[in-house]
């Protein structure tokens, strides 16, 4: 991860599904990183919401020209990443979102 942090982004790629139900753990490792992430995924993902709603980065689809405007905005723009995304990852975070599934789940 520590060549990871001298780049200007951080690219996660995942499947060109119609739904992809997956939450990759490179997400969590990315979101200690200080740098915006590129999410090559569907716009439904699990992925592309947390990181849209928290500000981690640029969500883009699998297409070039998708691509090619993220980069650009990325290349173009310094995103100021915030640290909300890494809240869902630390412990408090992770023990809070359990609680809020336990208390859900008997209402």
């Amino acid at each position: 991860m520590k060549k990871s942090s001298e780049g200007n982004a951080l690219l996660l790629i995942e499947a060109e599904m119609e739904e992809y139900p997956f939450l990759p753990s490179k997400l969590a490792d990315y979101s200690s990183i200080t740098l915006p992430i590129l999410a090559i995924t569907g716009k439904q993902s699990p992925s592309a919401k947390l990181i849209s709603e928290s500000n981690g980065g640029i969500v883009c689809g699998h297409d070039s020209d998708s691509i090619l405007n993220a980069l650009t905005s990325i290349e173009k723009s310094s995103l100021q990443v915030s640290p909300q995304l890494n809240s869902h990852f630390s412990p408090d975070g992770v023990v809070k979102n359990y609680n809020e599934i336990i208390l859900n789940s008997h209402t």
